[in-house]
């Protein structure tokens, strides 16, 4: 709905507009200009547009509930443009011909009276559909500023997103856990710890690889992490077990990188893992969804958790598919179901 300021400048406009293109036709037309009918042209113009005002302003809830802008802009402007020169222009050449026809009795002019009439009825409708141009106008802006600051946002939240990921992986806790298992191997199974290394490698090469991109195939994701799965197995051995099922027409989909490797890192720092109570990872696709579920097992202690992946990646996927991601947790499981995106 507009304001009282916006009504009062749209009318001040309007008029304004009209007048000035009254007066340039008529006088390429050859008309005299007399100040008298400039006044008589000013009230009667105001009125008018009064009206007009009006009329619009009763129309215009009936075409928001009907036609809203930002469901079907093109089919508001149409609407929006026929019903108020359809409307305002009949009801306000009803008024005018009224005045015409006093003018004609005075003047015994008939012709000339309805060739104004025509004139000032096309005049009518030109600044009338310039009225609903501007509007639609505004729209547009109002959607593009909307668009750059969203924009900014998921700029915003893409680089947090890409630190997150970077902190998960190389804080020192992390680093630690792995250099310790790599030291353990060492002395137990050199040829595992050569494999434990070249997958650690691997794992670090594909993150500076992927992190900066904004989405990849399904496959690729499933390449970077057969080397994270498998790290992982190295290092929780007998406590950690993963079921893998993806389906191969599923492979071309498009998905954010590093998504498992983030999902599979949250329920590794939430939940217990041992020998006796193994953590369950299961990864299947299932229509347009990955889905990514472990039995759920929390630690009575949990680590430091900044909450933002989670979150994040539920805002990076709203940006990128229509389908939202889906958090389901029970005393039981915990699922995330990422949508799967479809290539361009």
């Amino acid at each position: 709905m507009q304001s009282t300021r916006q009504q009062y400048l749209v009318f001040t406009g309007s008029v304004l507009l009209y007048l000035l293109i009254h007066e340039v036709v008529y006088g390429l037309l050859g008309f005299t200009f007399f100040w008298d009918s400039f006044f008589v042209e000013l009230f009667l113009t105001g009125f008018t547009f009064w009206v007009v005002g009006s009329i619009q302003q009763q129309l215009r809830p009936a075409l928001e509930q009907k036609y809203d802008w930002s469901e079907n802009p093109v089919r508001r402007l149409m609407a929006q443009s026929l019903s108020f020169t359809l409307v305002s222009g009949l009801f306000i050449t009803t008024i005018r011909l009224v005045f015409t026809y006093a003018e004609s009795v005075f003047l015994g002019n008939i012709f000339v009276s309805l060739q104004s009439l025509i004139i000032d009825f096309c005049i009518l409708v030109a600044v009338i559909e310039i009225r609903v141009l501007l509007e639609f106008g505004q729209y547009l802006l109002q959607k593009w500023n909307s668009a750059r600051i969203e924009m900014a946002t998921f700029q915003k939240e893409k680089a947090q997103f890409s630190l997150e990921l970077l902190r998960t992986q190389i804080n020192p806790h992390f680093l630690f856990n792995n250099l310790n298992t790599l030291s353990s191997l060492i002395y137990i199974d050199q040829d595992k710890a050569a494999a434990f290394l070249r997958k650690l490698s691997g794992v670090y090469r594909s993150i500076l690889e992927y992190r900066n991109k904004e989405v990849i195939t399904l496959a690729e994701e499933l390449t970077f992490f057969v080397d994270y799965k498998e790290l992982l197995e190295i290092r929780f051995e007998n406590m950690l077990f993963f079921k893998v099922s993806i389906a191969e027409d599923m492979q071309h989909r498009n998905i954010i990188p590093l998504t498992l490797q983030m999902l599979v890192e949250n329920a590794i720092k939430h939940n217990v893992l041992s020998q006796n109570r193994p953590l369950h990872i299961t990864i299947e696709t299932n229509g347009d969804y990955l889905l990514v579920e472990n039995n759920f097992q929390p630690k009575e202690v949990l680590e430091y958790s900044s909450g933002l992946g989670l979150k994040m990646i539920e805002n990076r996927f709203a940006y990128l598919s229509k389908l939202p991601v889906v958090i389901d947790q029970t005393t039981a499981h915990f699922l995330v179901k990422i949508p799967l995106i479809d290539s361009q």
